[in-house]
């Protein structure tokens, strides 16, 4: 299993469907990570917004194989981390019995 990563989405041009994600904890001088519309598409989430947080892995895809954000999960912030197996959807169910 790859790590996991948690950050915020910096930038998305929804026109084109990709942006960047700051990881969190990351130094000025590291470079952000890429995400692609399809990584969220595959993941159940229907758009991307700056300012959101995600929980990600990093995986070699693509074209030239870059480097990009896959695995998406939405951090609403109630949860510390993510289980291994949950899935978007049953993040948001949990969230919604609170």
């Amino acid at each position: 299993m790859s790590e996991i990563f948690s950050g915020v989405i910096q930038y998305f041009n929804k026109d084109r469907g990709f942006g960047m994600i700051r990881r969190d904890g990351a130094p000025p001088d590291q470079q952000d990570d890429f995400v692609h519309i399809s990584a969220a598409k595959r993941a159940g989430i229907a758009e991307l917004q700056e300012g959101m947080r995600l929980y990600y892995q990093i995986e070699a895809s693509g074209p030239g194989r870059r480097l990009q954000a896959v695995d998406l999960r939405i951090d609403h912030g109630d949860l510390s981390e993510p289980e291994e197996d949950t899935t978007v959807e049953q993040a948001e169910a949990y969230r919604s019995c609170g």
